[in-house]
């Protein structure tokens, strides 16, 4: 897949050969975007009609004409189980109204179909439409890129409320709106998917409002994709307050949206009491931010800059919810099953390597563990754990383990390494609290019987305050005898060298500082008795 061919013979003659060698074992064959000629295509196809082994065949991104459309649909109609077929993207004829028909004719029996163009007209969707309402063993549908009039937009509103087997269905680029597609009595057709790609369309206040009757008493979907729908906040908290009570949305992806930090409340809202909701993407909306406020900005009404107050913004309080760290409780408390998604877009924002961990540590399925690494992040990150007085309650049998706690850190020493790409080993700075290390080394550097036998354990106690020495300032004259008598020990000389000058040499010569010279030392002779 993505890689286009050479030209030639070269797909003949190198890739053709392996295909025949697994012929029978081949499950997946993936061409997509390979520029694949006239004359490769055709030999793919010749290869799938022959073939009994194939599962899944993508072809999406390439072009086929009207002869070579037609030998698609025949090698996909005859093959025994090929259940997947992937065209998305892919120019079928020129958008060829009866290659359309023999292509969707040959794909009746087939499980998963992927397809969509810019050349799609309104009657292809037309006949796609109609191809929906048929008896059909489709479960998975996806239209890629064709831009539906209104006329397309009724008959494939139609079609899918006649559809009695999809279960997944993805609607991508095709300048719908919501409740174009599933509005009125058309919602019925939502009652059996279990997956719903809605991406790249619009989605306005009267689409959230056909979308929250539906999740009001959903029982089936799993999935929701609305990422790039254009969808605002004031959207958003018309159907995020059904997700309260939902018990069976697993995935929801609100990406490359316009939500700002007012959606924030409604979010926590679903987080608190939802424990089935997995993953949450957010990412890459501008004006969810960590913080804002706190910048010069020139007021044009007073005529002169006016700094406003930093406040937290709502993905701070999105992350509370997974992280609140303003007790032991309501951290065990936070919600510890969804995955939350939220890129930094404003990068002079902190914060990004919390997130990214909470991230990790919520895809975990352990959840002891997931409690344990938020433990240990709030107290190496934040300050909220760090007063002594908040353990009182806790029985003595668990300070042991309170304090493992404090000494750990993630990505340290081997610890968290299921949620961490690399690890180092722990380098303390200037700043660092060390006094657990300190009563560590202490207690294993001392004598344990004495330490904790009845009693201090000291042998000498000093009364009184500890006298301080005082530094003499330059200059200053004190009564020491000692200085007059101080020799300097051998070696030592004056500190820098001098230039004198050389008469023999005419010039200034450089000498090196001389050590001190001290009287030689006098020869010790031992009395002999003659």
């Amino acid at each position: 897949a993505n890689f286009f061919l050479p030209p030639g013979s070269y797909f003949e003659d190198t890739i053709l050969p392996l295909l025949d060698r697994s012929k029978n074992t081949l499950e997946t064959l993936d061409l997509s975007n390979c520029g694949l000629s006239k004359d490769n295509i055709k030999a793919v196809l010749d290869f799938v009609s022959k073939n009994e082994s194939l599962h899944s065949l993508d072809l999406s991104n390439n072009v086929f004409d009207v002869e070579m459309a037609t030998l698609l649909s025949s090698a996909i109609k005859g093959h025994p189980i090929l259940y997947r077929v992937d065209l998305a993207k892919s120019d079928l004829g020129d958008g060829d109204l009866g290659v359309l028909n023999k292509l969707l004719y040959g794909c009746k029996d087939i499980d998963e179909l992927l397809l969509g163009h810019t050349t799609f007209d309104t009657k292809c969707v037309d006949l796609l439409s109609k191809f929906l309402g048929k008896k059909i063993s489709l479960t998975i549908l996806s239209l890629d890129g064709p831009k539906l009039g209104s006329k397309s937009k009724r008959a494939l509103a139609r079609g899918l409320k006649k559809n009695k087997s999809l279960r997944e269905l993805c609607l991508h680029n095709n300048g719908a709106k919501f409740e174009e597609i599933f509005g009125g009595d058309n919602v019925q057709s939502l009652r059996r998917l279990t997956r719903l790609d809605f991406s790249g369309n619009s989605f306005p206040t009267s689409g959230a409002q056909v979308l929250a009757s539906y999740l009001s008493d959903n029982k089936t979907l799993q999935s929701l994709k609305l990422s790039k729908c254009r969808l605002r906040t004031e959207a958003a908290k018309v159907f995020l307050p059904e997700l309260e009570r939902n018990t069976t949305l697993v995935d929801l992806d609100l990406s490359r949206n316009h939500l700002d930090n007012d959606v924030a409340p409604a979010v926590c809202n679903v987080l608190k009491p939802n424990t089935t909701l997995a993953s949450l993407n957010l990412e890459q909306n501008n004006n969810l931010r960590v913080m804002s406020g706190g910048r010069r900005k020139w007021n044009r009404v007073e005529r002169a800059y006016e700094t406003k107050p930093a406040v937290l913004g709502g993905r701070s309080e999105i992350i509370s919810c997974l992280f609140d760290t303003s007790s032991l409780q309501s951290l065990a408390d936070s919600n510890h099953t969804c995955m939350v998604v939220m890129k930094a877009c404003d990068y002079s924002s902190g914060g990004r390597r919390i997130e990214k961990l909470m991230k990790s540590i919520n895809s975990l399925e352990n959840v002891g563990k997931k409690v344990r690494y938020k433990v240990v992040l709030a107290l190496n990150e934040t300050e909220g754990l760090y007063n002594v007085r908040d353990f009182d309650s806790v029985p003595l049998e668990l300070i042991p383990k309170l304090l493992e706690l404090i000494q750990l850190d993630i990505g340290y020493y081997g610890f968290g390494k299921d949620i961490v790409e690399y690890e180092t080993d722990k380098k303390y700075g200037k700043g660092s609290d060390m006094r657990i290390n300190r009563l560590y080394d202490f207690v294993t550097g001392s004598n344990i019987q004495l330490l904790f036998e009845r009693g201090s354990g000291l042998r000498r106690v000093r009364i009184g305050p500890k006298m301080k020495r005082k530094r003499r300032k330059f200059g200053e004259e004190r009564d020491d005898s000692d200085d007059e008598n101080f020799k300097p020990p051998p070696g030592l000389g004056q500190k820098h060298g001098r230039y004198r000058y050389d008469s023999e040499l005419g010039r200034y010569r450089y000498t090196s500082p001389s050590p001190y010279k001290l009287p030689p030392r006098a020869k010790l002779t031992r009395n002999r008795e003659d």
